[in-house]
């Protein structure tokens, strides 16, 4: 801030006069006065005389406030960058009072005040002047909230059980036939009596005896017959199953940056001309508005908001990688005796015996039924696949003269030591070889795994954006210039990584997962995954950088067509510490590995890959057409 209060009004200052950097003229006059002009009457501190125009040089500043007081007609202050008008402003109609003059802009270096009766004067001018100290965190804005959050996808599903018909049928007949026979033999016997005639009467009395036997026979044959009857039932069973997709989730709340990650709705009808995951992976849907609420220091003059889209690919060219063999694993030991005997009687000085050790029945040994001999790397001793020598028994003759000594397995189920021996003449020890093997063995058929292959694939995310700068002025936002950095964004699609995407299914054996992840589910999961880590991975390249003919995919798959002398030339436009890389290393290496081996910065790998696939042109091709030309060439679309 540059004040006059400490000048005696009355006196005169040089012109040009300089102060705190900035420097203040009028054209015309030899001096420049001090005057009182506020309060009416004056209070004895000074105050600058505009004249009829007054030019303030300063330092480019963004911001600049000037106090001053009129008697007649409004100042008016007009800044300039350079010869750009920034921006005017003008004092109150009201005289004998001090007005505050505030102008914002990028750059401002000149002011100029017009006072049209000359009658005004400056009381005090201020200026920001840039500095610079650590950025903390409350100098950044950050984001307090925004919607939406997460966005799911609730995918119902109903399974109809199969239809049951049955038949059932019951046939009876029922007809009786009854034959009856009876043969009865019976006696009976009656008496009576009657009493002669007396005064008071007659009497009379009678009785009977009777006695029935005999044989009953009774057959019975009886059969029915019923009408036959068909029943049939119809049962049926559904069940309903809801299946959760999360299709937009949203991170990072309460910093300066917000990712949302969004994903393709899987399992849905998509007509498409293009190849796609059967009952997989589909196009996400249609444009997801966003809502943001920041908040930015009270300091703060404005900000730039940067938006970047990024999107993953998946190439045709994937790598598929059977799950390992597994076998049952096993061994089995043996012991292998041979003996030549030495030199004895008379002729004991060439009657010494020589054996082959392979004459001997122990030395050929088969093994058990089912297995094979294993020989896998890291079974057996070295130059003897399979088979491991255990212990050593032999005596010293039979090891002294052991020649053409061997063991090896002579077949998938046998193993043959081989090998010879010499008893020792004039009367001395014979040889006596005696010596333990084991022989590694592994089941004839593979384990039965639930295992399925892996498949790796690059996965390409390409981004685009836009950015903007704004800066607060009188309450509005005004779009300003990125000071410091690039204009706007570089325009294109750009690679600004390739992660590895690893889909498998996993079985428990393995020890990774309770339970085998379905295709799509891992593919969904390694899909979020990349796309969500891709701004914090140590391989990330900006954007502007990297485009589709510079990548590490596009490198790897022309790298086995070039020609073999192209391919062991030197890389063109090579630096001093890479001079020693070829095209094929070039092509073949990603540019995180070749940077890290050769020390060259990956700027210049990236140069040297487009020099190579402009090399690779025929000059004779056909030249594309101008609005082709002028496209950048980050902007050629990567693979789908």
């Amino acid at each position: 801030m540059v004040s006059f209060a400490e000048d005696a009004p009355g006196g005169k200052l040089t012109n040009p006069l300089v102060r705190a950097g900035a420097r203040f003229e009028q054209s015309g006059p030899a001096d420049l006065r001090v005057v009182d002009l506020f309060p009416p009457g004056g209070d004895g501190s000074g105050e600058l005389d505009l004249g009829r125009q007054l030019v303030v040089s300063l330092p480019a500043t963004d911001r600049v406030e000037a106090v001053v007081c009129h008697a007649a007609e409004p100042v008016e202050m007009e800044g300039f960058a350079g010869t750009t008008p920034v921006g005017k402003r003008q004092s109150g109609p009201e005289q004998d009072q001090t007005h505050r003059l505030a102008l914002e802009g990028v750059g401002i270096d000149r002011v100029v005040f017009t006072a049209p009766q000359n009658e005004a004067s400056l009381l005090e001018i201020s200026f920001w002047v840039t500095s610079r100290r650590p950025a903390g965190l409350a100098d950044y804005p950050h984001i307090v909230d925004f919607e939406p959050k997460t966005r799911d996808l609730y995918q119902a599903a109903t399974e109809t059980g199969e239809i049951l018909t049955a038949s059932v049928s019951s046939v009876a007949t029922d007809k009786t036939l009854t034959h009856t026979e009876t043969s009865e033999t019976g006696l009976s016997l009656a008496a009576k009596y009657s009493s002669p005639e007396t005064p008071y009467g007659k009497a009379e009395v009678s009785g009977s005896w009777s006695h029935k036997w005999g044989q009953t026979d009774t057959d019975v044959w009886q059969v029915g017959a019923d009408a036959s009857r068909e029943r049939r039932e119809r049962q049926g069973a559904s069940t309903n199953i809801s299946q959760l997709y999360n299709l937009l989730t949203g991170y990072h709340v309460g910093t300066n940056r917000a990712t949302f990650l969004m994903l393709p709705r899987p399992h849905v009808l998509q007509p498409t001309d293009r190849r796609t995951f059967i009952q997989g992976l589909r196009t996400i849907e249609g444009v997801q508005e966003y809502f943001l609420v920041v908040t930015r220091p009270k300091t703060s003059a404005g900000m730039c908001i940067e938006a970047v889209l990024e999107t993953g690919h998946f190439p045709e060219q994937v790598t598929m990688t059977d799950p390992p063999v597994e076998y049952v694993e096993s061994s089995e030991d043996f012991l292998v005796r041979q003996y030549a005997k030495g030199g004895t009687g008379l002729g004991g000085a060439w009657n010494a015996e020589k054996k082959d050790i392979e004459a001997s029945p122990s030395a050929t040994y088969t093994i058990s039924q089912g297995y094979v001999v294993d020989k896998r790397p890291g079974k057996g001793d070295p130059g003897h696949p399979g088979v491991s020598e255990l212990t050593n028994q032999s005596n010293q003759q039979a090891d002294s003269s052991l020649r053409n000594y061997n063991y090896q397995a002579n077949s998938d189920t046998s193993v043959l030591v081989s090998g010879t021996i010499e008893g020792a003449n004039w009367w001395k020890d014979g040889a006596i070889f005696e010596r333990t093997y084991r022989v590694h063995t592994r089941s004839a058929q593979p384990k039965d795994t639930t295992d399925e292959p892996e498949v790796t694939s690059p996965f390409l995310i390409t981004a685009r954006g836009l950015c903007v700068c704004y800066r607060s002025t009188d309450g509005c936002p005004v779009v300003v210039p990125r000071g410091g950095r690039p204009e706007g964004m570089p325009p294109g699609d750009w690679v600004v990584d390739e992660p590895q995407v690893v889909v498998a299914t996993r079985s428990p054996r393995r020890g990774l997962d309770e339970v085998r992840l379905p295709a799509m589910k891992e593919a969904l999961r390694q899909v979020q995954q990349a796309l969500a880590r891709s701004s914090r991975m140590p391989g990330r390249r900006p954007l502007g950088e990297v485009g589709y003919l510079e990548s590490d995919y596009f490198a790897s798959r022309i790298a086995p067509h070039i020609p073999k002398d192209l391919a062991a030339a030197a890389a063109p436009g090579a630096p001093h510490a890479g001079a020693h890389l070829s095209v094929e290393d070039l092509l073949r290496g990603t540019l995180q590995d070749l940077q890290h081996r050769t020390g060259v910065p990956r700027e210049d790998l990236v140069r040297m890959r487009r020099e190579t696939v402009e090399r690779l042109i025929p000059e004779d091709a056909d030249q594309p057409a101008e609005d082709e030309r002028q496209q950048p060439r980050g902007k050629r679309n990567p693979p789908k």
